[in-house]
């Protein structure tokens, strides 16, 4: 019940502080995906089993609140949470450098992935445009080392213990 509650009050303060408060931090317009940070951080963490269930679940949600393809952040969210998972304990996921990286280029074939969606189901509004191609990336990619500081603190305040054998 603890780790339920541990998962669920994450995902509910990630979600809206996504929608609520990051419009207000939007680099030319383009506004960090914070919801990708904590799947690639919880993939890490908890392998890829654990770190597909989170991202289908997270992806399901953000397509009830986003226009377009109903489905597509479901389908990417758990590709990310499954390949992202599959790196668990084989990278330093405590490297600045590796959060840093990794995030920039998950979040990048992310942003590829859903350009091709709207492209193979004809969705006429443009949602990824290439200056959000370009700058999201490198803006998850520079905001993912303090996501993940503040998700271990988080961890620890909750004394969820993070390595747990799938």
């Amino acid at each position: 019940m603890k780790r339920f509650s541990f998962l669920f009050f994450t995902f509910i303060l990630m979600l809206t502080f996504q929608f609520s408060f990051l419009w207000r931090f939007s680099f030319f317009g383009v506004i960090p995906n914070i919801l990708l940070i904590l799947i690639v951080w919880f993939s890490l963490y908890k392998g890829s089993h654990k770190g597909q269930i989170m991202g289908f679940f997270t992806g399901i949600v953000v397509d009830a609140f986003s226009i377009g393809i109903f489905g597509a952040n479901a389908f990417l969210f758990t590709g990310v949470g499954f390949f992202v998972g599959l790196l668990k304990k084989k990278v330093d996921e405590g490297n600045i450098l590796v959060q840093g990286l990794l995030v920039f280029f998950v979040t990048f074939f992310y942003c590829s992935g859903f350009l091709l969606l709207t492209k193979i189901f004809g969705e006429r509004k443009v949602i990824i445009s290439g200056k959000t191609l370009l700058l999201l990336p490198l803006y998850n990619g520079l905001l993912a080392p303090l996501c993940f500081v503040v998700l271990v603190w988080w961890a620890k305040l909750w004394r969820e213990k993070m390595y747990v054998a799938d």
